[in-house]
C-alpha cells in the first residue's frame, strides 16, 4: 500500500507480532474460550461499563473529548478498581479478549486504557476505536521503523478524526499527515505515528479498510483543528462538573464497590483454574 512505511516495515511488523502471539499463546487462553470460561467476568465487567456510562451522562456530556475526561477522573481516583491500590503497569493477568478488565485489578499499560475507554465510548454511542502507534518516547523503545509500542484511542470531536491518550493523561493528538499525530498541546510536542499493519494482522482489517481510513486521516490533517486552550477548558469543566457533585460521585462508588469485587474475584478464580 502507498501511504504506509515500506515491505520491511510490514515484515517487521508481522514477525513481532507472530512472536507475541507465540509467546502469550501458552500462557493466555484464546479470545473464544475466555468468553466462555469467564462468561461471568464478563457480564459482570459489562454491568460495570453500563453503570459508568450512565453515571458519564447522569453528569452530563456532550462529546469524546468530555467523556473521556470524566472516565480518566473515575480511573485515576480508583473508581473502577477493586483496589485502591497503585495501578501496575505490567499486569501478570490479562484477558486478550476484553483488555479493560486488568483495570479493574488495578493492572494497566495504555492497551488496557484504551480497551476500556473504548468500551465506555461506544456504550455513550460516540464513535471510537483504538488505533496502534509508535511513540519514540514510550518506555518500550523500538527503531522508527519497528512495530507499534503503543495504543490510543482514535474518536471524531466536529467532525475530525483525533488520537486520544487516555493512558498519559488524556493527551490529545491532530493528524498532520494520514500516518502522523502530533500533540495539541503548550507543553510538550509529542509526535506518534499511526501502524496500520497492526490492524491488518492482528484485526483481519482488509487493505481497503485501512486505505479508506489512510484518506480520511488525511482529511483531517487538512482541517482546522481545537486549539490547546480550548481542550484544556473541556477537560477542566468536566472535572469540575465532577467535582461539584460529590453526592452523584458517592453513590456511583458505593453501588459498584460489590461489583468490582465479584469481577476481579471472577477473574482471579478463573485464571487459577485455567491456568
Amino acid at each position: 500500500m502507498k501511504s504506509v512505511d515500506n515491505e520491511k516495515a510490514f515484515l517487521d511488523d508481522a514477525s513481532a507480532l507472530i512472536k507475541y502471539k507465540l509467546n502469550y499463546a501458552s500462557k493466555v487462553l484464546t479470545n473464544q474460550k475466555e468468553k466462555e470460561k469467564f462468561k461471568m467476568a464478563l457480564y459482570l465487567y459489562d454491568l460495570l461499563l453500563e453503570e459508568t456510562a450512565d453515571f458519564i451522562k447522569d453528569i452530563g456530556y456532550d462529546t469524546a473529548l468530555d467523556s473521556s475526561a470524566i472516565l480518566s477522573y473515575l480511573i485515576k481516583e480508583r473508581l473502577l478498581s477493586a483496589d485502591n491500590k497503585p495501578m501496575n503497569i505490567n499486569p501478570e493477568k490479562e484477558l486478550l479478549s476484553k483488555q479493560g478488565t486488568s483495570i479493574v485489578l488495578c493492572e494497566g499499560c495504555c492497551r488496557h486504557y484504551a480497551d476500556l475507554s473504548n468500551d465506555v465510548l461506544t456504550k455513550l454511542s460516540l464513535y471510537s476505536d483504538k488505533l496502534f502507534c509508535y511513540d519514540k518516547h514510550n518506555i518500550f523503545k523500538s527503531k522508527n521503523n519497528s512495530p507499534a509500542n503503543h495504543v490510543i484511542n482514535l474518536v471524531i470531536y466536529k467532525d475530525t478524526f483525533y488520537g486520544l491518550d487516555t493512558y498519559n493523561g488524556n493527551r490529545l493528538y491532530k493528524f498532520i499527515s494520514p500516518v502522523d499525530l502530533k500533540a495539541i498541546s503548550t507543553k510538550f510536542s509529542n509526535k506518534l505515528r499511526y501502524k496500520p499493519y497492526h490492524e491488518l494482522i492482528e484485526y483481519d482489517h482488509s487493505p481497503m479498510f485501512i486505505e479508506k481510513r489512510l484518506k480520511e486521516f488525511e482529511e483531517s490533517s487538512k482541517k482546522e483543528t481545537i486549539s490547546p486552550y480550548e481542550y484544556e477548558d473541556i477537560k477542566y469543566d468536566s472535572i469540575r462538573k465532577v467535582a461539584m457533585n460529590t453526592e452523584k460521585l458517592n453513590k456511583f462508588d458505593s453501588k459498584t464497590k460489590v461489583l468490582r469485587k465479584e469481577i476481579r474475584k471472577e477473574l482471579l478464580d478463573g485464571f487459577d483454574r485455567y491456568k
